[in-house]
């Protein structure tokens, strides 16, 4: 096939896909996936593009002329699609992803060698700049393995240089997108390996980033800039360095040393100025962000006639970011925030806040805009935090009173914030780094436990009297699940009683967060007297019968096991968030950024993980003298006995009539059988507990899903 051949085998499918007519660019799609089966169609694209002067119009035929046909043509399917129940072809992705796979790695560096130039030629609002933006974003993003460390810098080079001429092209859409998205997949791919320039690209961000946030009403580009300043975060290029000592040192001996010597400390000068305009730039984003936060009208997410309130992707990503920008200014040395004393007349003069505190008063003020942030951040940084902020926290939240507030929401976020507080309490303790801040003395660790205690006596009074929603009160519930999990407050055991008889514990379907108080609060152990005992058989019949039970299966045997023994079943602790407001988005966004992770947030991160399984061997260890071995048989065998009748008789009910049963009805029995196979082991031990028959039931049950099953296919 020779050059002039070609050249017009590529001009007819240009025209092809650039047609208006549907059958016209499908034809042209099909001979473009015949012509990149041809080596010498290959070899003839590569002579193209080298032959292409570096100041001359790109040719159709050229491997980034054909991309761009390629590009205008997705463009073009995806127009026409809008509207449609039926999207873009999938052909569409596959061809574009084939022709990006068939340049090598060779001719993508030369490719988006091209490109960068043409967009430091031009960089304007027109077509032409679109479509050269849109290919060099489509080159990074498919771009394999790792670039050549040389080419990586004048990558950095080319966005640094260009960031203040998009920033004066005021194009706050399409453009500016892209050109974001492009920086965040180069950053995503080779940041590790530029992050010692990551404070010259926030430098050269920073104008277009405080500009077009205010002025851009386009919600992409302001999800590309929180996408490229959680990378910047990740990359040290919000941190605030060191370096006051290196401009001493370079003014102190400039007399002395030799030239050499001193252009080293003059290197060092370059970057204590950059430094010092990074910090600035990191205290500026918190504000541009905390702007937003702050509005009256501002809300994390919708409510549902529940209560419930679930946060969107988008929203996820932004609430990372703030609580991540906002602990990256509190571990820096920050000074705070200018407030008033709250005790003072308003004439005294203001003082500083630190700004962990200043961050948890706006939490208690305004729970539904600060608590998610104040929440995120312990979750995501517990192990920086110093043990001196959660102690202010907790100690400001002793006096706390919890009520219904007029909007719902504030409610239920104060709750979420201050279950994460307590989840993330016994890790903050052991991880305190500073030997003033250890709580290692009984007068210290009794104070804790009295705060601890106030807060859960100020939640049994709320929940004794709302009206809230039933999310809400499940979000108090959990709390006070996870306060006795970790064992927070002392001598629960002699609060049974009065916890049982709260009304969202008697009424409605048995949810996870209440299953797991039970098990939680008699894991601690519970009193002879035959008021405990009466409560444990009553909670076991309730955990074992309400079919209407909310639950996980797994967290029904743990719970029924702990009710049976008054002891630890197991050693895992409950630590989902309620409502399931902190969602794993299925996407590889957060991983991206967790490949990130480098110095003392990587180091941070594997020392909380060894903490962790620490302290699950401790608690193993802890729990084996309250072991079902070495419970008394007397006590826990009349409960065995009961636990085996329940079984029977749940499993009686629930088989009878299956063949009629409806879909909600064979998920009972599932869950049920489940259940019995669960604590089968607690059982066994048990004479005359039924658990043989249980054992037949649970057998036949599974046969008759199985045939109710093939039914129903």
């Amino acid at each position: 096939m020779s050059h002039d051949s070609i050249d017009t085998e590529i001009d007819l499918v240009h025209r092809q896909l650039s047609s208006s007519k549907i059958t016209q660019r499908k034809e042209g799609l099909k001979k473009l996936n015949v012509l990149l089966d041809s080596n010498e169609f290959l070899q003839a694209l590569d002579d193209n593009t080298l032959a292409t002067p570096a100041a001359g119009k790109i040719k159709v035929g050229t491997w980034p002329g054909l991309c761009v046909t390629l590009v205008e043509y997705a463009a073009i399917e995806v127009t026409a699609s809008v509207g449609k129940k039926k999207g873009p072809d999938a052909a569409i992705p596959k061809a574009l992803r084939r022709f990006v796979q068939l340049a090598d790695d060779d001719r993508r560096t030369e490719l988006l060698d091209l490109y960068m130039g043409k967009l430091e030629e031009q960089l304007d609002r027109t077509e032409d700049t679109f479509r050269h933006m849109s290919s060099l974003l489509l080159l990074l993003q498919q771009f394999p393995g790792d670039m050549e460390p040389l080419f990586q810098q004048d990558v950095v080079t080319f966005f640094s240089n260009q960031l203040p001429v998009i920033n004066q092209l005021r194009e706050d859409s399409r453009i500016s997108t892209a050109f974001t998205t492009a920086l965040n997949s180069f950053l995503f791919k080779n940041g590790l390996d530029v992050s010692s320039r990551s404070g010259e690209l926030q430098q050269a961000l920073q104008p277009f980033l405080l500009r077009a946030w205010r002025s851009s009403r386009d919600q992409k580009l302001k999800d590309a800039f929180i996408t490229c300043l959680s990378i910047q975060v990740r990359l040290g290029g919000l941190q605030i360095g060191d370096g006051p000592q290196s401009l001493s040192l370079h003014r102190r001996y400039k007399h002395t040393v030799q030239p050499a010597i001193l252009r080293c400390c003059h290197c060092f000068d370059v970057t204590v100025c950059m430094r010092q305009e990074v910090k600035g730039a990191a205290a500026e984003t918190e504000g541009l962000l905390n702007k937003e936060i702050g509005a009256s009208s501002f809300r994390w997410g919708s409510e549902d006639r529940h209560g419930i309130i679930k946060i969107s992707r988008q929203a996820d990503s932004f609430l990372q970011l703030a609580a991540a920008v906002h602990h990256l200014n509190a571990m820096s040395g920050s000074t705070g925030a200018m407030r008033p004393n709250r005790s003072d007349p308003p004439q005294k003069k203001l003082k500083v806040t630190p700004p962990l505190v200043c961050l948890h008063e706006q939490a208690t003020d305004a729970p539904v805009q600060w608590a998610p942030v104040l929440s995120m951040l312990i979750h995501n940084h517990c192990h920086h935090i110093p043990h001196s902020a959660f102690t202010h926290w907790l100690q400001a939240l002793h006096s706390h009173r919890f009520e219904d507030a007029p909007e719902p929401a504030a409610t239920l976020w104060l709750l979420r914030y201050v279950y994460q507080l307590a989840l993330a309490w016994p890790a903050a303790l052991t991880a305190a780094e500073d030997s003033s801040d250890a709580a290692g003395d009984d007068t210290s660790i009794r104070l804790l436990e009295s705060h601890w205690k106030a807060v859960w006596d100020n939640l049994m009074t709320w929940l004794s009297t709302t009206t809230s929603k039933p999310a809400v009160q499940e979000c108090g519930i959990a709390l006070l699940a996870v306060i006795a999990d970790r064992g927070l407050a002392p001598n629960l055991q002699l609060r049974l009683p009065q916890l049982w008889s709260l009304p969202v514990l008697q009424q409605g379907p048995l949810a996870a967060p209440s299953a797991h108080l039970v098990r939680a609060a008699f894991s601690q152990g519970a009193a002879a007297s035959d008021q405990e005992k009466a409560l444990q058989q009553s909670l076991l019949k309730r955990v074992l019968t309400d079919a209407t039970a909310e639950a996980p299966p797994q967290l029904l045997v743990h719970t029924a096991a702990v009710l049976i023994y008054a002891a630890v079943s197991d050693h895992s602790q409950y630590t989902s968030s309620p409502a399931g407001w902190m969602q794993d988005w299925d996407d590889d966004f957060q991983q991206q950024l967790g490949n990130l992770a480098r110095g003392e947030e990587w180091m941070a991160r594997n020392a909380q993980q060894a903490r962790d399984a620490y302290q699950k061997a401790a608690a193993a260890k802890r729990a084996a003298a309250t072991s079902p071995e070495a419970a008394s048989s007397e006590s826990a065998g009349s409960r065995q006995k009961l636990t085996g009748q329940l079984l029977q008789q749940q499993l009686q009910l629930l088989t009878v009539d299956l063949q009629e049963a409806d879909s909600p009805l064979l998920t009972k029995l599932l869950r049920m059988c489940l259940v019995t196979v669960g604590l089968m082991p607690a059982l066994k031990d048990a004479a005359g507990a039924g658990v043989d028959t249980a054992e037949d039931l649970v057998t036949g049950a599974a046969t008759h899903l199985s045939l109710s099953q093939h039914r129903r296919e």
